[in-house]
């Protein structure tokens, strides 16, 4: 594997201007264990896109570390910036939820969420809205029993029971929910 990596190195060493090998050497450190060279990846993005700027692939993958390494202002921006591109791309939309979500905004975050949701197949946003973790059996069982119209209520009071702050009147914690998910989706 380390033959990749030095392989792509050759290349960008060859001819400085050749865009495929930054972004080639940007997937592979993502691939295996980006954490150990998340510093460099940074600059691959940076490089791969003065290169070929707007390539959406590229962005995503500079949003996802700046989400990652949690500096959730550039993470924001660019998640904002693609969605109005592509607006019908979910992963962009719960990135933007997720920064969001870590800046304290969980009015914007929950609706970005809601988004996203939407934009989900039915068995995967059964994920996102499974309790059986959280939930007490007597609780569970509930949400079980009531019907689909009555749901989003119980979950509001479901959620503001859970909240920690107080404050956010269970938007909190519901975010986090979201944001756990998404993450253990993810990785």
């Amino acid at each position: 594997e380390i033959e990749a990596e030095r392989a792509f190195r050759d290349a960008m060493a060859i001819d400085a201007t050749y865009a495929p090998a930054y972004i080639e050497l940007a997937n592979w450190y993502v691939e295996n264990d980006f954490q150990m060279y998340e510093g460099e990846l940074s600059g691959l993005y940076e490089v791969y896109l003065q290169l070929v700027p707007n390539d959406a692939e590229a962005l995503y993958g500079q949003a996802l570390l700046s989400t990652e390494m949690q500096d959730y202002g550039p993470a924001l921006k660019l998640a904002e910036a693609l969605m109005d591109q592509y607006p019908g791309e979910g992963r962009f939309v719960v990135l933007a939820a997720q920064a969001q979500a870590a800046m304290g905004d969980f009015d914007r975050a929950l609706d970005s969420f809601s988004i996203y949701l939407r934009m989900l197949p039915e068995d995967e946003r059964k994920i996102y809205d499974d309790l059986s973790i959280v939930a007490k059996p007597e609780e569970l069982k509930a949400y079980r029993e009531i019907p689909e119209s009555d749901r989003e209520e119980f979950l509001e009071a479901f959620w503001r029971k859970r909240d920690l702050t107080l404050v956010s009147a269970g938007k909190a914690r519901r975010v986090e929910h979201y944001r756990r998910v998404w993450y253990a989706q993810l990785h």
